[in-house]
């Protein structure tokens, strides 16, 4: 025969006398609207963000940025990492093909 050792209560069940009434408007009073980090834009300014929808970029989200070589893909780079930087956010920048590095100056072609 299978059992338990102790007897089960029911005291994992909510409370509802005034103290725990007031406990949960307390807690009502303290608590904050959360916006998360996907539904908070970045703004761009000037003529790049009149160019990305809603004025700016998603916080949190990847941007690809291409282009060929001299079409001013790294100025818009800088430009969006500069944007990002200057509200207080963290970039990174993955570069496949070696241009914002010192080293593609350097190589022929």
């Amino acid at each position: 025969m299978f059992g338990y050792g102790a007897r089960v209560t029911l005291a994992a069940l909510p409370r509802r006398d005034g103290r725990a009434r007031e406990h949960l408007e307390a807690l009502g009073r303290q608590a904050r609207p959360v916006t998360l980090a996907g539904e908070r834009a970045l703004p761009v300014p000037g003529p790049l963000g009149a160019l990305l929808p809603g004025g700016g970029l998603r916080r949190g989200s990847v941007v690809a940025v291409e282009g060929a070589l001299g079409s001013g893909v790294t100025s818009v780079v800088l430009q969006l990492a500069g944007a990002a930087t200057a509200a207080g956010e963290w970039v990174a920048a993955v570069d496949l093909e070696g241009t914002l590095g010192g080293g593609r100056p350097a190589r022929p072609g």
